[in-house]
């Protein structure tokens, strides 16, 4: 996170010097310098087991396939916010173009999946849930269209690349005692104690560092206010990937909800 800041300082200092560049001739000039909070959904096409057991790059043991399978999913996670800091830069003669690079950063982005399997009356589950960060770059190309000299429609696509870091990996569950010995449960960290029907079992594994990049189309709407201030929402939709170095490449579907603010710079 103070990195994070520490670019955002460097931008807005950046900024600064471009815009008065601008007022000396200069064909570009900074439209707006703002910050932004997402509600973000982006998930793993096809996400399953193997999605989780690939980013530590194994394969899904066969005693898994085997009671959960044809499991229940009681649920599935996929939840990232994101705080974003950009500048806006304007090209010469298009008063409704922009250029919009971004700063990402995503704290505890999360995949969660929870089967349930009855055996015998008993209660068995899986539970697999990974937890990284992510510092991104972005660019974008933005049209607007002025509605009302306080209200704007805008519309365009964008494009990011990022770093993920800090990634964990958990996978706990129980499954029936007979299966203990089971093909492929030496890749699980069972209990010292298993119960008289059931085993449990939990690993918890720090996974590579890996690359992300996505592809967005958006549209959103500002509001002015006092001729400087814009707030704004933005909808987003795009595909992409991610990677570990040691482990698999998979890709994404990502949608989100951006709420932002900008400083709008004459």
């Amino acid at each position: 996170m103070k990195s994070f800041f520490l670019l955002l300082l460097s931008g807005c200092l950046f900024s600064i010097g471009l815009n008065a560049q601008s007022q000396q001739g200069s064909s570009w000039k900074v439209k707006s310098i703002g910050l932004s909070l997402s509600s973000t959904l982006e998930m793993p096409m096809n996400m399953n087991s193997g999605t989780f057991f690939g980013m530590k790059g194994e394969e899904v043991p066969q005693v898994i396939n085997q009671n959960f399978g044809s499991a229940e999913l009681v649920s599935m996670t996929c939840d990232n916010g994101e705080l974003r800091a950009s500048i806006s830069l304007q090209p010469p003669g298009s008063d409704d173009t922009e250029v919009q690079f971004t700063l990402v950063n995503i704290i505890d982005r999360m995949d969660k999946m929870v089967f349930e399997a009855e055996d015998a009356g008993e209660d068995n589950f899986l539970t697999m849930e990974s937890l990284s960060d992510e510092v991104a770059f972005e660019i974008g190309l933005i049209k607007s269209h002025k509605v009302t000299n306080w209200f704007r429609l805008y519309a365009g696509g964008s494009l990011n690349s990022g770093i993920s870091y800090n990634h964990r990996l958990c996978i706990e569950g129980q499954i029936p005692m007979s299966d203990i010995s089971a093909e492929g449960t030496e890749q699980l960290n069972f209990s010292d104690n298993p119960t008289q029907q059931e085993s449990y079992f939990q690993s918890c594994n720090t996974v590579s560092n890996g690359l992300n990049q996505r592809l967005f189309l958006q549209g959103g709407m500002g509001i002015l206010f006092f001729k400087r201030v814009e707030t704004g929402l933005t909808y987003r939709k795009g595909i992409g990937y991610r990677s570990n170095f040691d482990g698999e490449f998979y890709g994404v579907t990502q949608q989100s909800l951006n709420i932002s603010i900008r400083w709008m710079i004459p």
